[in-house]
């Protein structure tokens, strides 16, 4: 038998022995009960120390410390008025104590948190879904105005390569001896037809698609448009001859500069070119061309303006720059002219080089001078590398909060359904040309049509050039394809997180049509301004009344990237029912190789890179509909009295005068204060539109007289009678047909009667811009806008902002307990949600194929 088990053995064999005796005496007086207990107590109490004594030194428990009560065992017998068990009832009392005060204070935290979290404004995240509020074109039955489908699109491509009589060849097979399809669009139903239609009194126009081939295979090769009808299921194909066109057959050397001349040229033309200038361009840049390394010692080889075609010949200005980051800032003073007029590649070659600013008419004459060491060298080490200021990288120390975002904390305001567009009193469509880019059409505010179109027409661009042979070079962008060169918007940055993102088709310059992803972003913005407030005070430092208006507006955007330019166009609808339109430039400056003797043309940035000076100048269409189709033209003019008296001061009067015919001495002066108001044919009642131009065409070419430029160019506005032929001011054969001008909008201004008639509005907005250190690397939005503005005149019988919902009105109380009465009418300025902010969470800028 083990020492723990004799242990055990002993220590029951006592508590056997107390429970025996106490049952003995239990018979026994008072008296002696009481001493017999007494003397038992003492003998029990011996007991128990000589067995916990030897039960600690025998074997010691491993779960027991030698501080732990007992084992309740050894205390059977004891009474209530024991040490051992006063000591023991009271460290568990203790514990009890301590513990339930433990447990309350936990419950009572609980508690607090539970009602503070109860009490807390609630601010969850929205749960707005873009789907909400947008429905998706249905492609099988478009809209009379919505842009061409994909599915329109390659049936009339379809319809077109399959008519042998055609003779088209795919575009990825082509060349410049091949007839091939460059551009599909729709062509614009016919006006009357198309309102009849919209305003429910007319059956659906016909969708026709308009296509443009290159004739490169025939002789003489020609350009030539056709008509496509339908669009869907094609059934017919006939040839467009555009009335207001110069030429009968558009000329095949006024084709715009494509997909199909690059492709050959590089090979047949460029390569060779560098191969023999070889050795110059070494010594010079440290750079070639033809068999050199990707972001080693590369040269990037691009197009320039002008644009050249005389007497049948189409010539093309490159020039070379070094093929790094912001290589648009580095020319490096060489360039040169090919002559690509004739249908076989073999016959292209250089016609002239400028090295240095000096001209030479072969490779073969510099690359002699270059031999007999006449020539003067550039050497130009710092070239291989990207200047600093020109690298794009972020250079300043970040923000230590995130700025301010906008979002709607009940949803958005407005829909859209295909390519219609709702906002409050607002009803529009729009639509993304392949030229011209983003337009719109179908303008009502609040059940009346204000404007049939509007939309960017032309971009001009005219540089101030050093070579003094050729001091003006002018770039017009509809040839390269606005809307084709629209890009994917950055969320956050291009637009607001909360904007709906609107994705386009476009088939031109390629060989399949190309899905253009979030190239437009629709979204409504506030002002951080009132659109109207009024507070009227009392002469006893009080107020009468406040009312103030919020400038809340909606905000159509696209963003076109045209080489170095980048061009941000805006339509803005005001819910007092202006139309806003606004184009801001940004990107890079056109920079050019620094010279001494060019210093009149352009302007020092930063270290060796000077800027081009320039003039944008921007032309739109505006066929405005006011109270109907038919109105008049008219204008009100500001002038002073001739003071006659003494001591008077000169009063201000105002001249209205109407204008009855289309007219070049009806265009006002740029200095002179005018309205111009589109006023309906009713005579009771004169609703009108004033046109107000914020950045009219700078004075320098409105006063130059005959500049070489159409008349749009050089006047603020123009007004013509709408014809269904003059679709447009400009057209993509400009570039290479500027002198002679196929599409020659001076001939819209013909004399024709403009009282109480279909009138179209040709606006210009523009400016100088002469480049300095601040638009290194890239120009500022904030300095470069350009809008006009479109606003009722005596349209509404009161200030539309009476019935704007956004609208807050306090007065003082009459109740003594309160300072003020306040009524909203829309707004509660409380914000129910907070959005999840999108941003840029990924980024393609490809265009793609839609197969």
């Amino acid at each position: 038998m083990s020492d723990s088990d004799v242990t055990i053995q002993g220590v029951m064999r006592a508590a056997r022995d107390a429970r025996d005796a106490r049952d003995s005496d239990s018979d026994s007086s008072d008296d002696e009960s009481s001493y017999v207990d007494k003397m038992n107590f003492a003998k029990r109490r011996q007991s128990y120390r000589s067995v916990l004594s030897e039960t600690v030194s025998v074997n010691p428990s491993p779960r027991v410390s030698t501080y732990e009560r007992p084992n309740r065992i050894f205390l059977i017998n004891r009474n209530d008025d024991s040490d051992v068990v006063v000591q023991t009832n009271r460290r568990r009392a203790l514990k009890v104590v301590i513990l339930s005060s433990f447990f309350i204070c936990i419950v009572a935290l609980i508690a607090t948190v539970v009602v503070l979290v109860s009490q807390s404004p609630e601010t969850p995240f929205c749960h707005f879904n873009d789907g909400d509020y947008v429905i998706p074109s249905d492609f099988e039955t478009p809209e009379v105005l919505d842009d061409l489908t994909p599915l329109e699109y390659y049936d009339v491509k379809r319809f077109v390569l399959q008519n042998e009589s055609m003779g088209v060849t795919n575009f990825d097979s082509a060349s410049v001896n091949s007839s091939y399809i460059y551009m599909i669009d729709l062509l614009l139903p016919n006006k009357n037809e198309t309102i009849s239609y919209l305003d429910g009194s007319h059956a659906r126009p016909s969708r026709d698609a308009i296509v443009t081939i290159v004739r490169g295979n025939w002789n003489p090769p020609i350009v030539e448009e056709y008509i496509v009808s339908p669009a869907r299921n094609p059934q017919s194909v006939s040839l467009f001859k555009n009335p207001s066109n110069t030429y009968s057959v558009i000329p095949y050397e006024s084709r715009p500069l494509d997909f199909i001349d690059f492709k050959n040229l590089i090979p047949f033309v460029i390569n060779k070119l560098t191969e023999q200038m070889y050795p110059l361009l070494v010594e010079s840049f440290g750079l070639h061309y033809h068999n050199c390394t990707s972001g080693v010692d590369c040269l990037k080889i691009v197009d320039k303006a002008p644009y050249e075609r005389k007497n049948g010949s189409r010539k093309t200005w490159f020039w070379l720059f070094p093929d790094v980051e912001g290589y648009y800032l580095q020319p490096l003073g060489l360039s040169f002219l090919i002559d690509h007029t004739s249908t076989s590649t073999t016959e292209w070659k250089v016609k002239q080089i400028i090295y240095n600013k000096v001209r030479y008419n072969s490779v073969t004459d510099i690359m002699k001078a270059y031999d007999d060491k006449t020539l003067n060298v550039i050497h130009c080490r710092m070239c291989r590398k990207p200047n600093k200021y020109m690298l794009n990288n972020g250079r300043g120390l970040p923000h230590p909060k995130v700025g301010p975002k906008l979002f709607e904390p009940e949803g958005k305001r407005y829909s859209i359904k295909g390519q219609r567009l709702i906002y409050n009193l607002w009803r529009l469509r729009y639509g993304m040309r392949a030229t011209t880019g983003l337009q719109l059409f179908d303008l009502c505010f609040n059940g009346s049509r204000i404007a049939y179109e509007i939309s960017l027409q032309e971009i001009l661009v005219m540089y101030a050039e050093n070579d003094r042979q050729n001091t003006v070079s002018s770039i017009y962008h509809t040839p390269r394809l606005l809307g084709a060169s629209t890009t994917e918007l950055v969320k956050g940055i291009d637009c607001p997180d909360t904007a709906l993102y609107l994705n386009s088709f476009i088939l031109a310059n390629s060989e399949n049509v190309k899905a253009f992803k979030d190239n437009i972003c629709v979204f409504e913005n506030y002002g951080a301004q009132p659109v109207a407030r009024q507070q009227i005070n009392t002469f006893d430092n009080g107020y009468e009344s406040y009312r103030g208006v919020s400038n809340y507006h909606l905000v159509i955007r696209s963003i076109a990237s045209m080489w170095n330019s980048n061009f941000v166009f805006d339509y803005i609808l005001h819910n007092n029912g202006a139309i806003e339109t606004k184009v801001s430039k940004t990107g890079s400056i056109r920079a050019t190789f620094h010279s001494v003797d060019g210093s009149s043309y352009n302007s020092p940035t930063v270290d060796h890179v000077f800027g081009e000076i320039n003039v944008d100048l921007f032309n739109y269409k505006i066929d405005l509909d006011i109270a109907g189709v038919t109105n008049r033209y008219s204008t009100i003019d500001l002038d002073l009295d001739s003071v006659l008296e003494r001591n008077r001061n000169p009063q201000l009067n105002i001249k209205t005068q109407t204008i009855n015919k289309e007219s070049i001495d009806n265009i006002h002066d740029a200095n002179k204060f005018q309205y111009h108001l589109f006023t309906g044919a009713s005579e009771v009642e004169s609703k009108a539109y004033r046109i107000l131009n914020k950045s009219p065409v700078p004075g320098s070419l409105s006063t130059s007289g005959k500049s070489g430029l159409p008349s749009w160019a050089t006047n603020p506005i123009i007004i013509t009678k709408r014809k269904e032929r003059e679709r447009s001011s400009s057209c993509i054969f400009v570039n290479y047909d500027s002198l002679s001008s196929i599409n020659n909008f001076d001939k819209f201004i013909d004399g024709d009667s403009i009282a109480n008639e279909d009138l179209v509005a040709w606006v210009t907005v523009g400016s100088h811009h002469i480049p300095g250190s601040e638009d290194i690397p890239t120009i500022q939005t904030t300095w470069n806008t350009h809008s006009f503005i479109l606003v009722p005149h005596n349209y509404f019988t009161h200030s539309p902002d009476v019935n704007d919902k956004d609208t807050m009105v306090i007065k003082p109380s009459n109740d003594p307990d309160r300072k003020y009465s306040m009524v909203i009418y829309g707004d509660t300025h409380e914000t129910m949600c907070i959005p999840k902010s999108r941003g840029v969470k990924q980024y393609d800028g490809v265009h793609h194929d839609y197969v």
